[in-house]
Formats: structure tokens, C-alpha cells, sequence
């Protein structure tokens, strides 16, 4: 298998040890630089790096910046790369079972060598699941591009649309297409799981929720009790991903219901089901016009709360694109630039 690998000045010390190990397991590896510490522009290392990928110069491609970021926006970039940032080796493994991807990206800032090495050889080593959801997952939207600085087209496999105003809303998708425009929010993938009870008399006709986020709910207009959770366990097995249910999520869930609710405590759970949703890292979706990318709309980050407060999403999205802001709902505290300092 040939690499091809391409670092700034910011990871040129990992990127050397990465070459060292992977000639000594004997890949073929193509380094495009940098090669020395002076200061430099990663998109001159990165973007070449992509291309030899592209064009089936190198099986796989390898770049790293201090974050990360910078190399896989780069990448992502040309044409037929799928380039995954990544700082966890379960990812790792994900992105090449469910995305094929064919590049990594690593932050030599972030990830320490030795960790950086092992996320590298599960990546490597991790073959494409090639089940038909997740090939069908990535014939979808490859890419947004930006014309005269403006968004303008949907990049997919089946061709490029364009269109003065773009909303993206593609659950936890969306981090991955915004990075190919140059932005970033932190948005990652929850994975959670639904216990349905049999059915009880009529107790309760609100929503039902903690604050710790132990489990949430509602009964059934025919008195079942459908509550979801997640037990924070489900990275360290191996069944999560393929939607079916966790052992250890179901007593967590069950335990945090009973502890506000005793009176279900004998009651049968008679079916689950579990799903992947997009989680923001305050809990909060991102709903917001994208001053760095005018004509860009975006709308994710729901962590859990997408059905309930999708009519009212509705009217600020439509707003944001129709008027320039929402008037009708304050979304102040949902803008994009939240994450960022402040000058």
C-alpha cells in the first residue's frame, strides 16, 4: 500500500516519526513535506497530497497540522477525498467502516505520538464495512463550494446543484460538509437508545426530562411509557454502530427513571430500538445565516431536541433566509459564532 503523507511546520516532528514507523512496516510512502521547521503554508503540502490520493497516485493519504483542521479542510477540498480529522481510535475505525474515508487527518498539537501512532494503524488496518446504508451514506453529499466567495453548490455523486441560498441540516453530517466550506462547530455523533414499557394508566401529558440528562420521555396517548438515555458507555463496545441494543444502557436508563419515578419500577419493557443523533457540546443547536460564508444557512447540533422544537426551527430557518434574521424567535444564543472568542 503507498501513502502519501504532507505536514506544516506545526507536526513535522510527528509526521517524521509517522514516515519512520510506516517504512518500517513496510507501506510505501510518498512524503510531500514540509521538511524543515521554518514557518509554512499547510494547504502547499496538504493540497498536493490530496491530489495523489485523488488521482490513485497513493492508496491513502496522511496529513497534520497543530490541530488538524487546517489540512483536512484542505484536503476535503479536492475532489473525490473523504478526509476524517480524527483524535480517538474508535473513529478511526468508524470512519473507514461506515465512510470509506481515504484520508486522515491528525493535530500533532491534540494527539500525543503515541496515540497518534495507534490511530494510525487502526485506521490503516480497518477495511470498509461495504454495507449498502453506509455506501449509500456517501454517494450522497460529498462536498459544498463557494463561488466569488459566496455559497453556492452542492457537490454529490449524482451532480452539482447550485443555488443562491444553501441550508444545511444534515444531522451529524453537517460538521463534516461545513468543514469542506471552512467552517467548524463541535458537533459530534451521540449514540442513545429508546426502552418502550407495556402500557399503564394515564399519569402524564408532558414531556418528561432531568437536567443531569438520565433519560427523557413521554407516555403514549395508549399509556405506554417511551423514555431514551444513553449510559456513556457505549465507545468501549463493539455493537453500538450497528443500531442494535447495548447491555449496559438499558439497566443505566431503568435506573435513572426509577430513582425519580418508583412507581415503575415493576413495569415490563417490552421493546427498544437505538440511533445515532448530532450532539453540540452545550447541548444546544446551531441555527444561524454564516457571516464567513454568505448564502449559507445552517441548522444542527439538535442533541435530542430536533422534533420537539422543529416547528418553531422552521420559522427562524425560513426567516434567516428569507429576511436575514429571525424576528419571531430570539435565537441569540444558537448563533454559529458562539464558539469562538471575541476580539
Amino acid at each position: 500500500m503507498k501513502i502519501a503523507i504532507a505536514c506544516d511546520h506545526g507536526a513535522l516532528a510527528l509526521k517524521n516519526k509517522m514516515v519512520e514507523v510506516l517504512t518500517r512496516e513496510g507501506y510505501e510512502v510518498k512524503d510531500f513535506g514540509t521538511y524543515t521547521a521554518d514557518s509554512c503554508d499547510y494547504p502547499d503540502y496538504a493540497a498536493p497530497a490530496a491530489k495523489a490520493v485523488a488521482a490513485g497516485e497513493c492508496d491513502k493519504g496522511i496529513v497534520l497540522c497543530t490541530t488538524g483542521i487546517g489540512v483536512s479542510i484542505t484536503a476535503n477540498k479536492v475532489k473525490g477525498i473523504r478526509c476524517a480529522l480524527l483524535s480517538d481510535v474508535m473513529s478511526a475505525r468508524l470512519t473507514r467502516e461506515h465512510n470509506d474515508t481515504n484520508m486522515m487527518a491528525i493535530g500533532a498539537g491534540v494527539v500525543g505520538e503515541n496515540l497518534a501512532l495507534e490511530i494510525m494503524h487502526t485506521w490503516l488496518k480497518t477495511p470498509f464495512s461495504g454495507e449498502a446504508r453506509h455506501q449509500r451514506r456517501i454517494d450522497k453529499v460529498m462536498a459544498l463550494e463557494k463561488v466569488k466567495g459566496r455559497i453556492r453548490k452542492v457537490i454529490t455523486d449524482d451532480g452539482v446543484y447550485e443555488a443562491d441560498q444553501i441550508l444545511l441540516c444534515a444531522g451529524y453530517e453537517s460538521r463534516r460538509i461545513a468543514n469542506t466550506v471552512g467552517i467548524d462547530a463541535p458537533v459530534e455523533r451521540q449514540f442513545n437508545e429508546v426502552l418502550v414499557t407495556e402500557a399503564q394508566p394515564k399519569m402524564f401529558d408532558i414531556m418528561l426530562g432531568v437536567a443531569g440528562g438520565e433519560f427523557y420521555g413521554h407516555q403514549s396517548e395508549h399509556g405506554s411509557f417511551v423514555l431514551g438515555g444513553n449510559s456513556g458507555l457505549q465507545a468501549f463496545t463493539s455493537n453500538n454502530d450497528n443500531f442494535v441494543t447495548n447491555s449496559l444502557t438499558a439497566p443505566c436508563i431503568s435506573r435513572g427513571i426509577i430513582k425519580y419515578f418508583p412507581i415503575l419500577e415493576n413495569v415490563k419493557v417490552v421493546r427498544t430500538w437505538s440511533g445515532w443523533y448530532d450532539q453540540c457540546i452545550d447541548v444546544l443547536p446551531v441555527i444561524d445565516n454564516i457571516k464567513e460564508v454568505p448564502g449559507l444557512t445552517v441548522a444542527f447540533g439538535f442533541s435530542g431536541h430536533g422534533f420537539g422544537i422543529s416547528p418553531a426551527v422552521s420559522i427562524a430557518v425560513s426567516e434567516l433566509m428569507l429576511d436575514g434574521k429571525s424576528t419571531t424567535i430570539d435565537i441569540s444564543q444558537l448563533t454559529y459564532d458562539r464558539f469562538h472568542a471575541k476580539g
